[in-house]
């Protein structure tokens, strides 16, 4: 076939399936047109309806570069989907909201400007991931489950019910070895003893604390056995190391807290929450030949993938 013979089909394509390109520009994939909107599922933006697949699409790539490993592509498709899923699940609908998902997304026609010349073999690639986790949802006793998700742990995932409480025994800690490889791994923070003290007072407006020595009365109660803080006194006030990390804009509640040089120093570990598949760990496993099935039931314990329509 002609160069310009491939050109004249894939505009076609274009133009009879908004959705759809067609992998002939490379010669390894066997003229395979990927294609996505099936099934019954939609997202809603200004008032108009997102196939679930395509949006899938459109939201996996502001997370993730489409040059990563494959299989930890589609493990993360299957994690978008399955919020989405169980999104509308809690509403009984088949439809939802993009308002109510909190996900940023991209349009097709800036994925064009994005990728410019590579488009077509890039948006193949993002359909074929697509596509070959096409509907499926993780599934934990017969209901999808809260897919968290990370960017980084310390090493080790959090366990669910000691983080978030009962129902959540699919998120048992698990290793996440290759973590400590990430330049996320390890972060410090500076603050002078003022700065400090107004950044608590700020979020925590009934703390009592010190501007000669905030540290006096800090109390780490109680840590995971991964090393996040599950909760922590300062000054007259208990909180959880979610809530101090959020306060002081921190990576992570897996940290330490000292005082040096008369400043306050803060030393973090991991990036995120550290609940649920850590994606830097993702990564690793797809390179070292794991698929997204492996990849998602070593973070998810016990958990099956079902799709939600037949194929």
């Amino acid at each position: 076939m002609s160069i310009l013979a491939k050109y004249s089909l894939i505009a076609l394509g274009v133009i009879c399936f908004p959705w759809a390109i067609t992998l002939l520009l490379s010669g390894e994939n066997d003229n395979k047109v990927y294609k996505a909107t099936k099934g019954d599922y939609f997202v809603v933006a200004d008032g108009k309806k997102i196939g679930l697949e395509d949006f899938v699409a459109f939201a996996l790539v502001k997370q993730m570069d489409i040059g990563e490993q494959e299989e930890a592509l589609k493990a993360q498709a299957v994690i978008l989907r399955t919020y989405i899923y169980e999104k509308m699940s809690e509403a009984k609908s088949k439809k939802v909201d993009v308002d109510k998902l909190d996900m940023p997304y991209v349009t097709y026609s800036q994925l064009e400007d994005i990728w410019g010349e590579e488009f077509p073999d890039k948006y193949n690639k993002l359909m074929k991931v697509i596509e070959e986790t096409e509907g499926k949802v993780i599934m934990y006793e017969g209901k999808a489950i809260k897919p968290y998700y990370h960017s980084t742990s310390c090493g080790y995932t959090r366990d669910g019910v000691t983080a978030l409480g009962e129902g959540f025994d699919y998120l048992v800690s698990v290793q996440s070895v290759g973590d400590v490889d990430s330049e996320d791994y390890q972060q410090s923070v500076i603050f002078s003893k003022e700065e400090f003290v107004k950044i608590l007072r700020e979020g925590k407006k009934d703390v009592a604390l010190s501007l000669d020595n905030p540290l006096e009365t800090l109390q780490i109660i109680d840590r995971d056995k991964g090393g996040y803080i599950l909760k922590l006194q300062i000054g007259n006030v208990t909180m959880s190391g979610d809530e101090f990390a959020a306060i002081c804009k921190l990576k992570s509640p897996n940290f330490q807290v000292e005082e040096s040089d008369g400043k306050i120093h803060i030393i973090t570990k991991g990036a995120g929450h550290g609940i649920g598949l850590s994606m830097y760990g993702a990564r690793l496993l797809a390179k070292n030949g794991k698929n997204y099935t492996e990849i998602l039931q070593h973070y998810y314990s016990e958990v099956y993938l079902e799709p939600l329509w037949e194929e």
